[in-house]
């Protein structure tokens, strides 16, 4: 085993991210906007990406249900 403790879905970790230094000042500006620390927001955008995608996915499955019943849902 590699030696790191098993966490927790719910736990606080502390990864490594590298980025430009020009989108860390973009990410500082918004923080400040939005009235929270750079981590926050940086946590709030990640989470924000997942949770768009799971939208675009109930989205398509919508859409899909909306064309194969079109004319059921019509009557």
């Amino acid at each position: 085993m590699s030696g790191r403790k098993a966490t927790k879905p719910s736990d606080i970790v502390s990864p490594n991210l590298r980025i430009r230094n020009a989108l860390r000042q973009q990410l500082e500006i918004e923080a400040r906007k939005n009235q929270t620390t750079l981590n926050g927001e940086m946590a709030r955008r990640l989470q924000q990406s997942f949770d768009a995608g799971a939208m675009q996915t109930i989205q398509d499955l919508a859409d899909k249900l909306a064309k194969r019943y079109r004319k059921q849902l019509a009557a």
